[in-house]
């Protein structure tokens, strides 16, 4: 299995996150989320991928200010999924979708194993949107954008500390 650089600068958020109760997982997944996606360069054009993104982003915010654990999403919204990551083609959307849909699990509380999921789609994500040719550290060092990720998200964590 290939480390990525986020998974040596990140390893520690995995103990800080299972110390954490699942309304402060949420919150920090969705701020990491949040950023990632307005963060993007390009932002992302196909309307349909875009529309889906914002649309669940705003339920995990109102979750998030609701208190909650876990986001709701109407099963129309859920049947959706696959039909919109099917057209993401745009580098880095289908793990944004994913990470998205990670937070809207109705039958459990966000667990810390799922919200550090949720970062490691976030980098790659954005790993995949830079267009990096070889995931090696050295590479990723070299990479602004990656480094700015890692960089968020260990703020956030920093955070809940």
């Amino acid at each position: 299995m290939t480390m990525l650089l986020w998974d040596y600068e990140m390893s520690s958020a995995r103990g800080v996150l299972e110390g954490t109760s699942p309304a402060k997982r949420l919150a920090l997944a969705v701020s990491a989320i949040e950023w990632t996606i307005n963060t993007m360069t390009p932002p992302i054009e196909t309307d349909q991928v875009r529309g889906y993104l914002s649309v669940v982003v705003d339920a995990c915010r109102q979750a998030v200010q609701a208190g909650n654990t876990w986001v709701s999403l109407s099963d129309e919204m859920l049947d959706s999924y696959d039909e919109v990551d099917e057209i993401a083609e745009e580098p880095g959307t289908s793990h944004m979708l994913s990470a998205v849909l990670a937070c809207c699990d109705p039958t459990e509380d966000l667990s810390a194993e799922r919200a550090y999921g949720i970062l490691s789609f976030c980098y790659e994500g954005s790993l995949d949107r830079e267009g990096v040719e070889e995931w090696t550290l050295e590479a990723e060092r070299a990479n602004s954008r990656c480094r700015a990720v890692i960089d968020y998200q260990k703020s956030l964590i920093a955070t809940v500390e």
